[in-house]
Formats: structure tokens, C-alpha cells, sequence
């Protein structure tokens, strides 16, 4: 029954883990300076938080347009709670907080709330 029960939890993961994709990368306090320290193109970070009914809603648009948006600009999640001096760093009062930056551009925006994926993208293109 353990075995079972493990397999379980990892098909769960794996489908999980496929069906979201790889395109969003975790962002958080420790590894804010790695990750972030010298982009190389545009970066989309959405702030968010577990407990967040608009956050919940707005993951799975941000996760899709992430995955169609792969190679155009990198896409970051921070929870909150989790990285409170980042969040704190950038401002945030609100979430979910959206941030795009370009900074070869120097283009960017900052969109708070939910939006439907049609106006995510339309905004995302902007700073390309």
C-alpha cells in the first residue's frame, strides 16, 4: 500500500510539474541575486501569495503564457510570505503584483490584480 501510495504522490508531481512546464522559475530571498543579478532579456515576476483567491486565479494564466512565451522573456513566481524582504525590496502591497521589465529597453509596467490572459499578453508584448 506505501508503494502504491508513493507512486501516487510522484505521477501526481510529474503531472503537475508537466503540466505547468518548466518557463516559470522560483524566486525568493536566497536566490533573488543568482537568478535576477544581470538579466538578459525582459523578466515578468508575479507576486503572489498561497492564501490569495486572485492569485489562484491568475496562476494559471500566468503559467500559460509563460510556457507560449518561452525564449521571449523569463518568467519568475514569488510568494510573499516566503520572500518577504524581496517583496519589501520591490514594493509590493498588493498581490497579486505583476512586474515587467525590460531592461535593454528600460521599459516597464506593473500590473496589479487579475487581468485575462488576452490583456497579460498584450502587456507582456509591450515590453519586448
Amino acid at each position: 500500500m506505501k508503494k502504491f501510495l508513493l507512486a501516487a504522490v510522484v505521477a501526481i508531481i510529474s503531472i503537475t510539474a508537466f503540466a505547468q512546464g518548466n518557463s516559470v522559475k522560483e524566486l525568493n530571498d536566497k536566490n533573488f541575486q543568482e537568478l535576477l543579478g544581470d538579466p538578459n532579456g525582459p523578466v515578468v515576476i508575479d507576486f503572489s501569495a498561497s492564501w490569495c483567491g486572485p492569485c489562484k486565479t491568475f496562476a494559471p494564466v500566468f503559467h500559460q503564457v509563460a510556457d507560449e512565451m518561452s525564449g521571449k522573456a523569463e518568467f519568475f513566481k514569488v510568494d510573499v510570505d516566503e520572500s518577504p524582504q524581496l517583496a519589501s525590496a520591490m514594493r509590493i502591497q498588493a498581490v497579486p503584483t505583476i512586474i515587467l521589465i525590460n531592461p535593454g529597453t528600460e521599459k516597464i509596467d506593473i500590473i496589479q490584480g487579475v487581468v485575462g490572459k488576452d490583456e497579460f499578453v498584450k502587456r507582456v508584448k509591450a515590453i519586448l
